[in-house]
């Protein structure tokens, strides 16, 4: 009876224990998820912005402008990326931009946010997070314009072989999302293509990758530079041999 009585206690005492152990361990799979959909969201946005900085926004309230676009932006990625917002506090309205800084030459986006801290003794708990990316602002030639205004303008990469008449084609505007590497080999691309390993950081088997709506590889790594671009903007007449791009042309 008595030994009984020990177990009894022993499991009264550790079952509590485990739960809490298991919640937190949860937890840190949430924040881990929370924290890559807000990396994706502020790199595509900082790059967005960054890639359209060389149009003519006057006006006294620029930064504010430019600020709230970003805002918008963003959130709508943190949807694409599925952001799980409930573990975050007050939502989607709890992820702030407002310490973000947009310069002449930088855009730097910085995120914070609360996350509800499961299972507290004291009360309502909270973890604090912060996240920045900052990306280089394409500003173009101030005397853009003034010379060779016969000739268009166009959009064109280091090493592509086409020219864009946009930044928002889809070849230059990289749509990121992450998956897990399990299911990739099922998944295709907007043009019906199936993804390869990107030869630089596809080498993993495990855990997340990276894919792009029409690109061909996956990507184990955000900072691949397979998932940048390069845009130049010159004039049609500089292109060379490159062709029209076949999306936006």
């Amino acid at each position: 009876m008595g030994l009984k009585a020990s177990f009894l206690i022993e499991t009264m005492v550790e079952l509590p224990l485990f739960i809490c152990f298991m919640v937190f361990i949860l937890f840190h799979f949430r924040v881990m998820q929370t924290e890559m959909a807000v990396e994706e969201a502020l790199s595509y946005t900082a790059r967005f912005m960054a890639a359209g900085a060389y149009e003519d926004k006057e006006g006294s309230d620029e930064g504010l402008t430019e600020l709230g676009e970003a805002t918008l932006l963003f959130k709508e990625k943190l949807k694409e990326y599925d952001c799980p917002f409930q573990y975050i506090a007050l939502g989607a309205n709890g992820i702030s931009l407002i310490t973000s800084k947009l310069d002449e030459n930088d855009i730097e986006l910085c995120a914070f946010y609360d996350m509800n801290v499961p299972l507290t003794v004291f009360g309502s708990q909270y973890y604090r997070i912060s996240q920045t990316a900052v990306s280089r602002k394409w500003i173009g030639d101030k005397d853009f314009g003034k010379e060779d205004e016969d000739s268009e303008w166009v959009y064109v990469t280091p090493t592509g072989s086409a020219y864009h008449s946009s930044t928002s084609c889809h070849y230059l505007d990289l749509s990121i999302r992450s998956v897990e590497q399990f299911y990739v080999g099922a998944l295709r691309n907007k043009d019906g293509h199936i993804y390869y390993p990107c030869e630089v950081c596809g080498s993993k088997n495990t855990g997340n990758c990276f894919v792009t709506d029409y690109g061909e590889v996956y990507h184990k790594s955000l900072l691949c530079s397979g998932l940048k671009r390069t845009i130049y903007m010159v004039r049609l007449s500089e292109v060379g041999n490159r062709h029209a791009c076949s999306k936006c042309y």
